[in-house]
């Protein structure tokens, strides 16, 4: 998949609706893993498949108006600390001045388009990063 969800996507809320149409457009590109509750998941996660993929961020209750005041999840910062592409529908303005090229926010519609842009640019703009891990800093968990 070039897009994944780190959690479980199918929770009877917003995020379910948001992944159905996500995955209407991106089809079997978009996929999502649920199955990693340890460390040692998480590296095998890593090693696997993780480090390839761009990773999705979709809030809790997407899609709705409030959505837009949720923060960035920790599981962002799990991965950014691995030098992953992250994508995310909007969040918490503040959040969103903090991660500023470190994450892509764009509204759930976008995202299919700003995937593109990574996929074919390998970067939406200077200020953010490629979209497969940088060497360097997946030398450091190697």
């Amino acid at each position: 998949a070039d897009l994944l969800f780190f959690g479980f996507p199918f929770y009877k809320s917003g995020r379910k609706r948001c992944y159905a149409r996500l995955q209407r457009v991106l089809g079997g590109r978009l996929n999502a893993t649920w199955s990693v509750w340890s460390e040692a998941a998480f590296e095998a996660f890593w090693a696997g498949t993780g480090r390839w993929a761009a990773h999705l961020n979709l809030h809790k209750e997407c899609g709705h108006a409030q959505s837009s005041h949720n923060p960035v999840v920790f599981r962002t910062s799990l991965l950014l600390s691995r030098g992953a592409t992250v994508i995310s529908e909007r969040a918490y303005y503040k959040d969103e001045h903090e991660y500023a090229g470190l994450v892509t926010f764009g509204a759930v519609d976008a995202l299919p388009s700003i995937l593109e842009q990574r996929l074919i640019r390998g970067s939406t703009s200077d200020s953010t990063r490629p979209l497969q891990t940088n060497a360097s800093v997946a030398a450091l968990y190697a």
